[in-house]
């Protein structure tokens, strides 16, 4: 037990050392040796936000955009103009100070409604989530603007296959000892999952699956 906290120690430590930015990409067409490193140092980077940084508190504020495209279709470019433009997004780096309240969604025992108010007592305003009964419900919210960030399938398909490893990461040991992973492990299991494969989990890494899947997705 002391001899597998002493690990996890070290690899939190290598994480806070090590890895200064926030989030780390890698293009479709890169080594496999890069496309290593760069999850690895992702992989540590997301365990030293989650476990070791402490977010200040932001101010609150009124949910005023259902972002609903699928990362890897320009999402994080989108997120960071979206901030120039004064809104506060939750996209990846923001995802485990709502973790709590994305678990409470996927139960069940948060409506939307209160999933949204939430979320603004956070301090956020555009969040990104796409989940089939999200939509439905954003479509008909009054005062949301529901976004949809497009993309090529075929390059998407292509980009999405370098992410699909951390499809399961909240479920998997260390990141399922730390709380907010937990937390996000049936959100992250659904848009990585899930709504990519249009309901195939089994083929979250079979191309024609994923463009089939992405193609649903948008006709949905």
């Amino acid at each position: 037990m002391f001899a597998r906290m002493w690990s996890f120690a070290l690899l939190l430590s290598a994480a806070v050392v090590t890895c200064n930015a926030k989030v780390i990409n890698t293009d479709a067409s890169s080594s496999y040796l890069t496309k290593v490193y760069v999850g690895v140092s992702q992989s540590l980077q997301w365990l030293s936000e989650f476990a070791v940084v402490e977010k200040p508190p932001r101010t609150p504020r009124t949910v005023k955009l259902a972002l609903v495209g699928l990362g890897r279709t320009g999402s994080t470019s989108f997120s960071a103009a979206l901030k120039e433009l004064g809104y506060v997004p939750v996209h990846d780096d923001e995802a485990t100070e709502v973790a709590d309240i994305y678990s409470a969604m996927m139960q069940g025992t948060m409506s939307f409604d209160q999933v949204h108010t939430e979320l603004g007592n956070r301090g956020f305003d555009a969040p990104m989530i796409s989940l089939h009964r999200y939509v439905e419900w954003a479509a008909l919210a009054p005062d949301i603007k529901v976004v949809i960030t497009v993309r090529d399938k075929s390059k998407w398909a292509a980009s999405w296959m370098s992410v699909t490893p951390a499809a399961r990461l909240p479920e998997q040991r260390p990141f399922s000892w730390i709380k907010s992973m937990r937390d996000l492990a049936a959100f992250n299991r659904e848009v990585m999952i899930n709504v990519p494969t249009n309901g195939h989990p089994e083929l979250y890494q079979d191309v024609p699956t994923l463009e089939a899947g992405y193609e649903a997705w948008h006709d949905f």
